[in-house]
């Protein structure tokens, strides 16, 4: 037992490093949602301010953002 504890120690910190680096990416994948989104509120506000110029500029990336992630929560080919 004493000779496996060097292998089972670099085999565990080695899951903490693995576990570290999804839990990492998981977090800069949500950040990077939540900008998105904030992005297109700021967008989409001109719809609320009845600017119909701004308002139609600022659709169509949102509709397609929309079909993207309905189609990848109910894993459809895009």
């Amino acid at each position: 037992m004493k000779d496996f504890m060097p292998i089972i120690a670099s085999v565990l910190g080695g899951l903490v490093v693995a576990m570290g680096w999804f839990r990492t990416a998981r977090l800069n994948r949500e950040n990077n949602i939540h900008l998105k989104r904030l992005d297109y509120r700021i967008k989409v506000a001109s719809i609320e301010a009845k600017d119909l110029d701004r308002a139609n500029k600022a659709l169509p990336p949102l509709v397609a953002l929309i079909k993207q992630g309905v189609r990848g929560e109910l894993s459809i080919g895009a």
